[in-house]
């Protein structure tokens, strides 16, 4: 099987043998919908479509439609929302990465000890927000909330955590 390197944003390379694989697109809460933008204004710029789609190639996985959109607005950064809810369930939303940090946080998931098939998409000290690519469909949100603790599936896709987000 031949390998792909890829150069991407600043000389940083990735090298894979297997294309992302495709995944469905549902039909709920879009990011136009929230009632407040999705990041925090902090002058970074937004990615590029094809910067994704190399990031993307990168990781092996293609990230879900509204994060990418998200991407496209501003490379990572804070979320002008706190936190996510489902019930009584409350998750607070780290820093997102930037499509750089996506793929160093991937390069490196031995390291961090990042479970095959899942890809960071936020951290903080300890925590982690991630998509869980161990199922077919639309990755799952999943989150750990520090190093001893489980990784636990939050939402059904990034569409349901757009849903669920908290204002604060």
């Amino acid at each position: 099987m031949r390998v792909a390197t890829i150069a991407f944003a600043r000389h940083l390379r990735c090298d894979r043998e297997d294309p992302p694989r495709a995944i469905s697109q549902g039909n709920t809460l879009k990011l136009e919908a929230l009632s407040q933008p999705f990041w925090i204004a902090s002058g970074r710029v937004g990615a590029k479509a094809e910067d994704i789609e190399r990031a993307e190639a990168c990781i092996g996985q293609r990230l879900p439609a509204e994060f990418s959109k998200a991407l496209q607005v501003q490379d990572g950064g804070v979320s002008n929302y706190s936190s996510y809810r489902r019930g009584d369930y409350i998750v607070p939303l780290p820093a997102f990465f930037s499509l750089r940090a996506l793929i160093e946080a991937e390069r490196n998931r031995a390291n961090f000890g990042t479970p095959v098939g899942m890809v960071v998409i936020a951290s903080g000290a300890h925590d982690w927000l991630g998509l869980d690519y161990r199922h077919p469909g639309e990755p799952g949100i999943v989150y750990q909330e520090s190093e001893e603790s489980d990784v636990e599936l939050i939402a059904d896709s990034f569409d349901a955590l757009l849903e669920g987000l908290v204002e604060e």
